[in-house]
C-alpha cells in the first residue's frame, strides 16, 4: 500500500521506463505495439514540446508509482513528434514495424471502415490527456486522481480554460468509472482500427490560484 508519494517532473532518464509501464496499462495503444525504445523517444518529444507536460510520482525511495502525459494542442505535437522525429523513431521502433501485431492494427484500420469510423471530430478539443498509467500497488490509492490534478493545473496556469480530450476503451470498465467519476463527460463511442474508443471531455477544476 502507498502511503506517501510526490509528484514532479518526469526525468530524462525515466522515459524508458514511462513507456514501458505504459504499454503494460495500454498494450493495445499504436505506441505501446512499436516498443519501448520507440515509446520513450515519442512521449519524450511530446513533453518537450512548449503547452505539454509529463508528470511522475514516486514513492519514499524515489521509485515511480505512476506517470501522466498531457498537452494543450495534441494535433500539434504528434506531428511534430512524429515528422521531425521520423528517423529516430523509425530506428527505435525498429523491426517492430514489420510485426503482425502491427501489421494487423494498419489492415483494420484500412478494411473497416464504418460510418462511425469516418465522423467529423473537428469538434474534439484540441488539449487531450494522452496517458496515463499507475503501477497495480498504487492503483485505488486516489494517486490517479492526483496526477489529473496536477495536469489541469500546469493547463490552467498556461492559461486553458477549456475541456481536454481523454479516449479508453470501452472494454476497460476501471478507467471508464474512473474517469466519470472525477467528472468527465461521455461524449461518443468511435470505431478506430477495429476497437470501441470511447471519447470524454473533462472540463478543468482547477483556478490559477490553485497551482
Amino acid at each position: 500500500m502507498v502511503n506517501e508519494y510526490t509528484i514532479g517532473q518526469i526525468r530524462d532518464n525515466e522515459w524508458y521506463q514511462v513507456a514501458e509501464l505504459i504499454a503494460q496499462v495500454i498494450p493495445n495503444a499504436l505506441i505501446s505495439k512499436l516498443g519501448n525504445r520507440f515509446g520513450a523517444a515519442y512521449y519524450h518529444k511530446i513533453v518537450e514540446q512548449e503547452y505539454s507536460c509529463g508528470y511522475a510520482a514516486r514513492d519514499e525511495s524515489d521509485n515511480i508509482l505512476g506517470v501522466i502525459v498531457g498537452t494543450m494542442d495534441y494535433p500539434k505535437v504528434r506531428s511534430i513528434a512524429f515528422k521531425e522525429q521520423l528517423p529516430k523513431l523509425l530506428i527505435a521502433a525498429n523491426f517492430r514495424l514489420l510485426g503482425w501485431s502491427v501489421i494487423k492494427w494498419v489492415i483494420k484500420g484500412v478494411l473497416v471502415k464504418g460510418s462511425r469510423e469516418k465522423q467529423d471530430h473537428t469538434d474534439r478539443p484540441v488539449a487531450k490527456l494522452i496517458a496515463i498509467a499507475l503501477y497495480s500497488k498504487a492503483r485505488g490509492t486516489g494517486l490517479a486522481r492526483k496526477l489529473v490534478e496536477k495536469m489541469e493545473k500546469y493547463m490552467v496556469s498556461k492559461g486553458l480554460c477549456e475541456p481536454y480530450t481523454i479516449l479508453t476503451e470501452e472494454a476497460n470498465v476501471r478507467a471508464n468509472k474512473f474517469y466519470e467519476k472525477i467528472g468527465a463527460t461521455f461524449v461518443r463511442t468511435n470505431l478506430h482500427h477495429g476497437r470501441e474508443i470511447n471519447e470524454w471531455y473533462k472540463e478543468m477544476n482547477v483556478t490559477k490560484k490553485d497551482e
